[in-house]
C-alpha cells in the first residue's frame, strides 16, 4: 500500500386552492410530461403557474382536474432553484478537475487521471491544499462518493469511493482511506471494484458509482442502448484488495432517460440525485432526480437557464440544507452552493 500525503413529487400531488402556487419569484415555471405511473389526486387545482401537457391536449392554468380524471406524470422540468457562487476554488497542473465529495465540512476534489486532490474546509471557505497521487490512466474521477465505513476505529474519515467512468478498464471504482494529522493528509488506496462492463448483456457503461448511506449499497448510475440504467450492488469487503462483480451480483436494475454525460451525485432520502451536462459540448447542465424505490424520474432541474450556460459542474454533494457543486476548475470557476426552494 503507497501513501502519499500532500408527483410523490415535488409538486407533492398538490391539493391547492389556485391560490397556493402563487410565488413572488417570477422565474418560477413547470412543464410536466404525462405518461407513467404517479397520479394526481381528483379536484386537484394547478396554478398558473403551471402547464399540464396530456398527450396532445395541454391542460393550463387554473384548470381543475376533475374527479373522473387519471393523469399520471413521469418527468417534471422546472425552476425553483438558488444557485450562487460559495466559494473560489484552486487548481494546479494541467489536468481538469473533476468530481468531489465533503465529509464533516471537509470537501475533497479529484482531478482527472488521479493527479492530485485539492482539500477545502468548506465551513471557513478556506483551501487547505493539495495531495499528490501517482497517475491512473483508466480513472477520470468522475464521481466521488464518501461511504459511512470505517476502516478503523479511530479514522475522522470513512472509505471513498472514486469512479473511474468510462468503458472497459475505466469501468472501476477506487476505494481511498484518508488519514488527518494536525496538519497533513494521507490518501492511500486500499480496493479496486470492478463493475461490469459494456460486453456484458447489461450494457453498463460510463459508470458512476454513488454509495447509499442510509440504507447500505452502492448504486451505478449508468447509459447503456440509449437509455440511462440504475444497478443496485452490496458494498464489497473492503479487506479485498480487487473485487470484480459480475452481472449476478446486480441485487437490482432498472431503465430511465438516458443519461446527458453524468456528472457527480450522491444518495439522500432514496433519492439519486445527478448533475449532467457539459456545456462546451452543446449540453444544457441539468440536476435530476431519480426516485430508487419507485424506479423512475421525477424531475430535472435546468441550471443553465438560471444564468449559468457555460460552467461545467463536475460535482454534486450534500451539505447542510442544499447541495454543493464544484466546477471544473480549468476555467476557474468555482464551488457553488445549490438549494432547491421550498414550496409553502
Amino acid at each position: 500500500m503507497r501513501k502519499f500525503v500532500f408527483f410523490f413529487l415535488i409538486l407533492s400531488i398538490i391539493p391547492f386552492v389556485s391560490s397556493a402556487c402563487d410565488s413572488d419569484d417570477d422565474q418560477f415555471t413547470e412543464r410536466v410530461i404525462v405518461n407513467s405511473d404517479t397520479t394526481f389526486v381528483a379536484d386537484t387545482v394547478f396554478s398558473s403557474d403551471t402547464t399540464i401537457t396530456h398527450g396532445d391536449t395541454i391542460i393550463k392554468k387554473d384548470t381543475i382536474i376533475k374527479t373522473d380524471t387519471i393523469i399520471t406524470i413521469d418527468t417534471l422540468v422546472f425552476k425553483p432553484l438558488d444557485v450562487s457562487l460559495y466559494m473560489e476554488q484552486h487548481h494546479i497542473g494541467s489536468g481538469s478537475l473533476q468530481a468531489a465529495d465533503c465529509y464533516n465540512d471537509y470537501l475533497f476534489q479529484f482531478q482527472n487521471l488521479n493527479d492530485s486532490v485539492f482539500i477545502y474546509e468548506l465551513n471557513s471557505k478556506r483551501y487547505l491544499g493539495s495531495v499528490a497521487l501517482p497517475r491512473n490512466y483508466s480513472n477520470h474521477c468522475n464521481n466521488v462518493s464518501f461511504s459511512r465505513i470505517f476502516l478503523n476505529e479511530n479514522d475522522l474519515f470513512p472509505l471513498l469511493y472514486v469512479s473511474g467512468s468510462g468503458k472497459g478498464t475505466y469501468n472501476n471504482v477506487q476505494v481511498y482511506h484518508i488519514i488527518k494529522d494536525s496538519i497533513f493528509f494521507t490518501i492511500s488506496k486500499i480496493q479496486e471494484i470492478v463493475l461490469p462492463t459494456a460486453n456484458t448483456e447489461n450494457n453498463l457503461y460510463w459508470t458512476n458509482v454513488a454509495i447509499d448511506n442510509e440504507n447500505g449499497f452502492m448504486y451505478v448510475y449508468a447509459n447503456g442502448d440509449n437509455k440511462g440504467q440504475i444497478a443496485k450492488f452490496n458494498i464489497p469487503n473492503a479487506s479485498v484488495n480487487q473485487i470484480k462483480l459480475k452481472n449476478e451480483d446486480i441485487l437490482e436494475l432498472f431503465t430511465v432517460s438516458i443519461f446527458e454525460h453524468a456528472q457527480g451525485g450522491f444518495i439522500k432520502d432514496n433519492i439519486l440525485h445527478v448533475i449532467t451536462g457539459v456545456p462546451h459540448w452543446g449540453d444544457r447542465t441539468t440536476l435530476r432526480m431519480i426516485d430508487l424505490k419507485r424506479k423512475n424520474d421525477l424531475y430535472t432541474y435546468n441550471i443553465s437557464e438560471l444564468g449559468f450556460p457555460t460552467i461545467e459542474f463536475e460535482s454534486l454533494s450534500s451539505y447542510k440544507d442544499g447541495m454543493v457543486s464544484a466546477a471544473n476548475g480549468n476555467m476557474g470557476q468555482g464551488i457553488y452552493y445549490i438549494k432547491i426552494k421550498n414550496r409553502e
